[in-house]
């Protein structure tokens, strides 16, 4: 079963879209790639528990990814931060199935058990 944020549909196509924050949209494509555009934050919890998600592409111009909200994406292997974050949540990919991350230079703030338990975490 999907868990859509707020907003969120589903096409012929597979392909869920919807909002994930005021200013932020997102699209899930077939293959499990969760695209994040626009501005501003992802709101808590947006996707928490999806295993649909394999991969996360977060566009410029969002600068926050909320509390938990990839929280249980346990499918979820990759993900891309782009240079405008400046914050990750608490909790927010916690017990993911990441292998590496690369955090830019440019966040300021990562919440507590930010990566709890992702025990395939070998590089950050």
């Amino acid at each position: 079963m999907r868990n859509l944020p707020r907003g969120g549909s589903v096409s012929a196509a597979s392909e869920d879209s919807g909002t994930c924050g005021d200013d932020a949209t997102y699209t899930l494509d077939s293959d499990g790639v969760l695209t994040v555009s626009g501005t501003g934050a992802i709101d808590d919890g947006a996707f928490a528990d999806n295993t649909d998600i394999v991969a996360v592409v977060i566009e410029d111009g969002i600068t926050a990814i909320g509390e938990a909200t990839f929280y249980g994406c346990e499918s979820l292997t990759t993900v891309t931060i782009p240079d405008s974050v400046t914050s990750i949540g608490e909790g927010a990919f916690a017990y993911c199935g990441l292998t590496t991350v690369t955090i830019p230079a440019g966040v300021t703030t990562i919440g507590v058990g930010a990566f709890l338990l992702c025990q395939n975490l070998t590089a950050i």
